[in-house]
């Protein structure tokens, strides 16, 4: 006969659940390894002129998004990063947008914590 526990619910149920649960934190931890991983090789300002691999090496890292517009002559990016009140690794990420001309870095947007450009 089955380990039924007060709740009737069976032990090697309660032993599946707390496996997945492990797993799952395991991820999380693994993940959280990866990301500050990351971004210790993420350092040094972004810098008008920049291409895209140097920015990506910069302090800014990968952004949360990219939107791109496309026209006859030009390719334009607008990169996205929102992370307000995110702390990883002690490494406040990025809130703002970089702006890119045909893969090079021509505008940087920044926002202070609370959301406002800054100045």
């Amino acid at each position: 006969m089955d380990a039924i526990n007060n709740n009737g619910l069976r032990k090697e149920h309660i032993d599946s659940d707390i496996i997945k649960i492990r797993n799952s934190l395991s991820n999380c931890g693994d993940m959280d390894r990866a990301v500050v991983a990351t971004l210790a090789k993420c350092n040094g300002m972004a810098r008008i002129g920049m291409d895209e691999l140097q920015v990506r090496h910069s302090s800014w890292c990968e952004p949360n998004t990219i939107n791109r517009t496309t026209t006859a002559d030009h390719e334009y990016e607008q990169w996205v990063y929102r992370a307000p009140g995110i702390q990883i690794g002690g490494f406040n990420p990025r809130v703002g947008y970089l702006y890119f001309t045909d893969g090079v870095l021509t505008a940087i947007q920044e926002e202070q914590a609370d959301g406002r450009p800054r100045l």
